[in-house]
């Protein structure tokens, strides 16, 4: 499978988005690598070697909050329009350690320049379990989370997460910031995948405790044989969302293919 080429610098964008817009992306991680806690079976970016909770090897690559505001006060300066700014790059963003800096510099710079545009943040949660990341999640308007799996086994076999990632931190800690969140869910079919009837129930249930403003499905593009997991038709997403909201009481709409 040809996998979405790694994001060069730390700003692309605007790109329209059914969901947020015209949306601004901004890439806090090095720009030509994948650098995250998990290694998901479904990857856009592919496999990758470098999984890890601390990236203390890696920060020589990250871009400096200066570089990153700095961009964005060009693209003022060039007058781009969008509607979203959303922190997320090539892996997990909450990996900086100063990301609650960095959250919060970004934030008090989009309220001063642009007034009215939404704040976002797409995350695998995994940094929730640092107190300055968990209380950062206050600044964004929208803080979306990936949750692909209502029990450890799915999460390991579908996520392939760093060692030292626990499942269960990461869903208390989601299920403490609850109703102030979203969440973003990923299914495959195939040996591999999380589309079972078990893997699905797991899921509906861990999403009724944990309570979120609301949860975006989603399958993949294309299967991806050598992972043994294949595309979940929309019809199929459509009436798992239907189904779950209706048990959970938590609004879920399907989008069909996650690209």
């Amino acid at each position: 499978m040809e996998n979405t080429p790694w994001v060069r610098g730390c700003l692309y964008g605007p790109e329209p988005s059914p969901q947020l817009g015209e949306t601004l992306w901004i890439n806090p991680l090095p720009g030509n690598y994948k650098l995250c806690s998990f290694n998901c079976l479904y990857c856009r970016f592919g496999e990758s070697d470098k999984i890890a909770a601390d990236i203390s090897p890696f920060l020589k690559d990250l871009p400096s909050i200066e570089k990153i505001i700095g961009g964005l006060k060009e693209r003022m300066e060039f007058g781009v329009e969008f509607d979203t700014v959303v922190l997320s790059g090539n892996g997990e963003p909450t990996l900086r350690p100063d990301f609650a800096e960095l959250a919060s510099k970004l934030n008090s710079f989009l309220r001063s320049a642009y007034p009215g545009k939404t704040f976002a943040l797409l995350s695998n949660g995994s940094g929730l379990v640092r107190e300055d990341v968990f209380e950062a999640v206050s600044v964004f308007d929208l803080p979306i989370f990936k949750f692909d799996a209502g029990k450890p086994s799915t999460f390991h076999r579908i996520n392939r997460p760093s060692l030292d990632i626990v499942y269960e931190d990461i869903f208390e800690q989601l299920r403490k910031i609850g109703p102030r969140v979203n969440l973003q869910s990923v299914f495959v079919g195939g040996l591999r995948g999380n589309m079972n009837d078990g893997d699905v129930t797991m899921w509906t249930q861990a999403v009724a405790d944990i309570k979120p403003k609301s949860v975006e499905i989603y399958s993949i593009k294309r299967s991806i044989p050598e992972n043994a997991v294949e595309v979940v038709p929309f019809h199929e997403l459509d009436d798992f969302a239907f189904n779950a909201e209706k048990k959970t009481g938590v609004p879920i709409t399907a989008f069909g293919n996650w690209e």
